[in-house]
C-alpha cells in the first residue's frame, strides 16, 4: 500500500506539478529512494533508514557541539563574528561601568584583551574579541544630556550595544574581505570607529546618544588628552597643567609606540632564518601598555588619563604590520603624527569607540603621505641639480662622490631588476642615459666612416693647423687629384 500510495502521488507530480518537478530535480531520486527504503524495511516504523543508520538530526549537546561548535570556535561565519563581538563588548562595557568599581576605560580595554590572549580557547579570535572590546570601550550610550554624569547601566544599553556590535561586525566583514587598511597601525580600531558613526545615525534619532558628542570639547570643558568623562565637575587647568597634560600624552605615545615596534623588530632580527614563530602583534603591545597604566596608576598621577590615553595610542601604532614599517626611527615618526593627531582630536568624537585606533591610523596615513611627498620633491631637486651640470661633468664621472648621488632611479628600481646584473659606473638617470645614447651614436658614425673607403665626391681634409679644413665636394675628380688638390692647399 505504501509503495502503491508513493507511485500515486509521484505521478500527480509530473502531471500537475511540472514546475516544482523542475524547481526539485531530485524528487525522482528521492522517490526511489524513499520506495527501496520502504520494501526493503517492510512493515515497521515509517522512519527513513539509509543502511541502518538513522538519518535524523543529532538534537543531544555533543551533536549540536559537533555540528555549530567548529564555526563557533573558529569565527569564519558572519554570526560567529557577531556573537564574539557581542560578547566582548559586553563584558568590556560592565566592567567599564559597574558602578563604585569602574575603572579608566583604557585599563578596561587592555585588562579585557590580555585575559583573551592568555585563555586557550581565545587565541585563535583575538582579532574578533578585541574589536568587540574596543566597542565595549564607548562610554556614549545612554548620555544623551553629556558625557558629565555618571552613565548607569539598563537592559536597553545592551540591547543598544548589541545594534552597535552588529554594525561594527558588518564593517569588519568587508574590511577583511576587502583587506582595506591591511597592514595599517590601528586598523581594528579605525573597523570601531567607522562603525560607530553608522551607528549614530540609528542612536541619534532613538534618543539614545546626543550629536552635540562630536563637537562637546568646544562647547564645554575638556582637558587636553583627557578625553574621558568623569563624575566629578571639570576644575581648569593652569596654562602650565594644560602643557604638562599635553606633554605626557605625547611621551605615552611615543613609549609605547617605540617600545612595542622595538621588541617585535628585535624578535624579527633573532628568529629570522629559524621555524620560530613571532611573537603576537596585539598581545605584546597590550601587556606592555597595561603594565605601564598599572605602574602609573599607582602613583595616584593627577594627569594619569592623558597619560592612559598616550599609551592607548602608542599601543595601537605598535601593533602595525612590520612591513609597512620595518624600522625604529619610522615607528618614532608614526607615533609622533599620531601624537598630533590625538591633541588636534580631543574635543571631537568625545566617548567614540575605536577613536584611540582611528588617531594611531591617521599618524600612520600621515606618515606614509609625508614620506612620498618629500621623497618626490627630493627627486625632482636631484633631477633638477643634474641638469645643471656641464656635460663634461655628466658623462661617465661615476667616481665623482657627487656623480654617485646621481643614481637616484637606480635606488628606487633596484628592486624591480635585480634579475639582472649591473655593470660598474653604468649611468641611471634618464638625462644620463639619453647622453649615453648620443654618444654611442657618435662613435658607431666615426667607426662606420673609418672602414667605408673613400669616395670621390665626399671628403674631409684637415690640412695644417694654421688653415682651417677644405670641404670638398665633386664627381670629376678622382682620389689622386684630391691628394693633390690637399698639398696646394
Amino acid at each position: 500500500c505504501a509503495m502503491r500510495a508513493i507511485g500515486e502521488r509521484s505521478l500527480r507530480a509530473r502531471k500537475w506539478g511540472g514546475a516544482a518537478e523542475a524547481a526539485d530535480p531530485m524528487a525522482d531520486q528521492t522517490t526511489s529512494m524513499a520506495m527501496v527504503s520502504v520494501s526493503s524495511s517492510g512493515p515497521g516504523p515509517t522512519t527513513s533508514q539509509n543502511n541502518g543508520v538513522d538519518s535524523r538530526p543529532d538534537i543531544s549537546p555533543h551533536g549540536l557541539y559537533e555540528q555549530w561548535g567548529p564555526r563557533l570556535i573558529g569565527g569564519e561565519v558572519f554570526w560567529s563574528q557577531c556573537f564574539w563581538i557581542y560578547a566582548s563588548a559586553f563584558l568590556t562595557y560592565s566592567f567599564n561601568n559597574s558602578g563604585p568599581f569602574r575603572t579608566n576605560v583604557q585599563i578596561s580595554i587592555m585588562t579585557i584583551i590580555t585575559l583573551f590572549g592568555a585563555s586557550p580557547l581565545m587565541k585563535n579570535l583575538l582579532v574578533i574579541s578585541s574589536i568587540g572590546v574596543f566597542v565595549g570601550g564607548q562610554n556614549i550610550i545612554g548620555a544623551t544630556s553629556g558625557m558629565n554624569e555618571e552613565t548607569e547601566i539598563e537592559i536597553a544599553h545592551y540591547a543598544w550595544l548589541a545594534v552597535l556590535s552588529a554594525v561594527v561586525a558588518s564593517v569588519w566583514w568587508s574590511v577583511s574581505r576587502l583587506k582595506l587598511f591591511d597592514g595599517y597601525a590601528g586598523r581594528l580600531g579605525t573597523t570601531t570607529f567607522l562603525g560607530m558613526n553608522l551607528s549614530m545615525l540609528i542612536f541619534v534619532p532613538a534618543d539614545v546618544v546626543s550629536w552635540k558628542l562630536y563637537i562637546w570639547g568646544f562647547l564645554n570643558l575638556v582637558h587636553v588628552g583627557e578625553e574621558e568623562s568623569s563624575t566629578s565637575p571639570k576644575v581648569p587647568y593652569s596654562w602650565t597643567q594644560e602643557a604638562e597634560s599635553a606633554i605626557v600624552y605625547v611621551l605615552g605615545v611615543l613609549w609605547l609606540g617605540v617600545l612595542s615596534g622595538g621588541t617585535r623588530l628585535l624578535n624579527k632580527r633573532r628568529i629570522e632564518g629559524t621555524s620560530q614563530s613571532p611573537i603576537n602583534n596585539i598581545l605584546t603591545p597590550v601587556v606592555y601598555a597595561l603594565s605601564s597604566m598599572l605602574v602609573v596608576n599607582a602613583t595616584d598621577y593627577v594627569h594619569a588619563p592623558a597619560i592612559f590615553n598616550g599609551f592607548a595610542v602608542g599601543t595601537y601604532v605598535g601593533m602595525v604590520s612590520l612591513k609597512r614599517v620595518p624600522s625604529l626611527q619610522r615607528f618614532a615618526l608614526v607615533s609622533a603624527f599620531a601624537s598630533v593627531w590625538g591633541l588636534t582630536l580631543t574635543p571631537c568624537f568625545i566617548g567614540f569607540a575605536g577613536k584611540s585606533g582611528f588617531t594611531a591610523f591617521l599618524g600612520h596615513i600621515t606618515f606614509d603621505l609625508s614620506r612620498k611627498t618629500f621623497g618626490r620633491i627630493h627627486d625632482m631637486l636631484k633631477l633638477r641639480e643634474i641638469s645643471n651640470f656641464p656635460p663634461s661633468e655628466r658623462i661617465g664621472n661615476t667616481d665623482d662622490p657627487e656623480s654617485n648621488d646621481q643614481h637616484v632611479y637606480e635606488e628606487e628600481t633596484a628592486h624591480q631588476h635585480s634579475h639582472k646584473p649591473k655593470k660598474d659606473g653604468v649611468l641611471q638617470t634618464k638625462q644620463q642615459l639619453r647622453q649615453q645614447k648620443r654618444l654611442k651614436h657618435n662613435q658607431d658614425n666615426v667607426r662606420m666612416d673609418i672602414d667605408q673607403p673613400k669616395k670621390a665626391y665626399h671628403r674631409w681634409y684637415e690640412p695644417d693647423e694654421n688653415v682651417d679644413g677644405v670641404w670638398h665636394h665633386t664627381l670629376a675628380e678622382s682620389d689622386d687629384e684630391l691628394d693633390d688638390k690637399k698639398q696646394v692647399v
